[in-house]
């Protein structure tokens, strides 16, 4: 059962769940144990200096990277297994355009 839902039926549920993320760009670490939850209808923000890590954390939350270590879930689903069931649930404008590829398969080129 989701966040959501849980949220409704009156249990505090978390809605994001960080947990021990670390995000590895060869040599270059980019987040390094960062854990945090965010409970259903709560708003919250992320602040940090430039180079912080804050547009790879939420590049990591929508899938479009995978966590070098740990777990990210929004309303229990995991960010990158579970992709485009997030995408659907989220709201998001990145500052760079994310194409995914179309699977074509079966599919003549004539």
């Amino acid at each position: 059962m989701g966040a959501a839902r849980r949220q409704i039926e009156g249990e505090q549920a978390e809605l994001i769940r960080i947990d021990g993320v670390a995000k590895s760009f060869g040599d270059k670490l980019a987040l390094r144990n960062v854990s945090f939850s965010v409970p259903a209808g709560q708003i919250c923000g992320l602040l940090g200096p430039n180079g912080a890590g804050k547009t790879t954390l939420f590049r990591l939350l929508m899938g479009i990277l995978k966590a070098t270590a740990g777990k990210l879930l929004i309303d229990d689903l995991d960010t990158f297994v579970n992709r485009v069931q997030v995408m659907r649930l989220i709201g998001f404008l990145p500052d760079e355009p994310v194409f995914f590829p179309i699977c074509l398969a079966g599919k003549s080129s004539n």
